[in-house]
Formats: structure tokens, C-alpha cells, sequence
């Protein structure tokens, strides 16, 4: 998944022109208190663009309800077929009271 990464963000023309231009990270920045109560925060176990750990720290003392995926990097569930089914029953699941 690194690689794919690697490849897209910073050899793919447009996407790295993308980042290098027009990303801000402080724009991307989402603080808990602006995580709306009915929100579902998905987070990959092993991801190598912020600390997991802190990262869920931080949600779980703002109390913002969270599903960790174990073992997977940042968008490794995009390629794992099971883990997106996990997400989407997950949503399903906490979103359902919503329709009654």
C-alpha cells in the first residue's frame, strides 16, 4: 500500500502538482468537537500519516464513536474486499435507528 502511496502522491503528475500546490494540512485538520454526534470515525490500526494511537486517544476522550481496522495501513480497506464489507454492516448498523 506504501508504494501505491508513493507512487500516486508523488509521481503521478497531477496528484503530486495537486499536493504540492493546492493541499494544506491544517485545512484538513477535523477536531472532535466538529465530529457531528452522529458520526461513525473509521481508523487504520497501522497507518503512516498520523499516530493511530494519539489519534484515538484524543476521539475516545471526546467520546466520538470509532471503528479500528487491525493490522491495515491508511486506505489498505479500499483494496481488502472484507474489511469494507465490515464498513459498510458497521455503518449500516449505526446508522439504522436513524430509519425508524
Amino acid at each position: 500500500m506504501e508504494i501505491v502511496q508513493q507512487y500516486h502522491v508523488c509521481r503521478e503528475l497531477l496528484i503530486s502538482w495537486y499536493f504540492q500546490r493546492h493541499f494544506y494540512f491544517s485545512d484538513a485538520v477535523l477536531l472532535r468537537e466538529d465530529v457531528p454526534l452522529r458520526a461513525l470515525v473509521v481508523i487504520s490500526q497501522a497507518d503512516n500519516i498520523y499516530d493511530t494511537e494519539r489519534v484515538i486517544q484524543y476521539l475516545h476522550e471526546g467520546e466520538v464513536d470509532m471503528h479500528l481496522l487491525p493490522g491495515t495501513q491508511h486506505g489498505g480497506w479500499l483494496v481488502n474486499p472484507q474489511q469494507t464489507a465490515d464498513i459498510l454492516r458497521e455503518i449500516t448498523t449505526f446508522y439504522s435507528p436513524l430509519s425508524d
